[in-house]
């Protein structure tokens, strides 16, 4: 369990915590000290981070600017190699990761996501860890209430919600009984059938609201993630090569396109991708 900032506190670098309040992000210390005995500090999106008393706390990025220096034989730790510019490189890397794979895999503590949802039978979530409350069409619902479905590598995270059960006759899932089942639109959240057993069909825009956490504990990231983000982030951190342009000429002679992700990222991210899940069959 993560802990929560506490002030006049010692911390060693490499600490990580959460602000007393959710904000979406957890952080650690990049350099270790004590805590302020005054005030908590105003939490930061990038780096260099933040002094608080003796302590700097950057925003959590799983892989740290010294490993890429490591991996990549980077000799110095300044100027385009020190960790706020490294840091950025990871912290830019994990959102367009996460944005291609529509789910998180760092951790999002406390977040509340909102919804559409046309009293859909299922949802698609962007990674869910552990809720704190489901809110849908209009109603706080119980744990009782709502099914989570886990993702397709089994890891623990939650990357669809149901809210109801699906209906199946002796025959088979009802809507094989219709060949024309989606030439009529009959999967429509609108047809009749769908309504989940009543006749009403009511749904008002953001009716549905989870609060939780969100993407992986920290230091609980799949290795297949964490190797994607170490190769992006050092893809990241060479493009400055070609900023005018999306090429650059290799020590061999051959040219490297800047233009698109690196294919072991690719790969990554239409393996891990959590899709678009059946909504309407009811």
């Amino acid at each position: 369990m993560t802990a929560r900032w506490v002030a006049n506190t010692a911390y060693s670098a490499g600490t990580i915590i959460l602000p007393t309040v959710d904000n979406g992000r957890c952080f650690y210390a990049s350099v270790g000290g004590t805590s302020s005995a005054v005030v908590e500090p105003t939490w930061p999106g990038r780096f260099p981070g933040v002094a608080d008393g003796t302590v700097t706390w950057v925003p959590y990025t799983v892989v740290l600017p010294s490993t890429l220096r490591d991996m990549n034989g980077w000799t110095t730790s300044t100027g385009v190699w020190s960790d706020t510019v490294l840091g950025n490189h990871l912290l830019d890397s994990i959102g367009e990761i996460e944005k291609t794979t529509r789910r998180f895999f760092v951790n999002h503590p406390g977040a509340s996501l909102t919804w559409t949802s046309m009293l859909r039978a299922i949802l698609p979530i962007p990674g869910l860890r552990t809720p704190t409350s489901v809110t849908w069409a209009q109603t706080l619902l119980t744990a009782g209430a709502y099914w989570l479905l886990p993702d397709g590598m089994q890891t623990g995270i939650y990357t669809g919600i149901q809210f109801r059960a699906l209906r199946v006759e002796d025959s088979g899932p009802w809507w094989l009984a219709d060949s024309q089942w989606f030439d009529k639109a009959l999967d429509s959240p609108f047809y009749p059938g769908n309504y989940g057993g009543g006749y009403a069909f009511t749904s008002m825009p953001n009716d549905t609201i989870i609060v939780g956490d969100w993407g992986y504990a920290p230091g609980s990231e799949p290795n297949a993630f964490v190797h994607a983000l170490e190769v992006f982030a050092s893809f990241e951190a060479e493009r400055r090569l070609s900023l005018l342009a999306d090429s650059a000429i290799t020590p061999q002679g051959g040219v490297l396109s800047y233009s698109s992700m690196p294919d072991e990222v690719k790969r990554f991210c239409a393996d891990w991708s959590a899709g678009q899940q059946v909504v309407s069959i009811g």
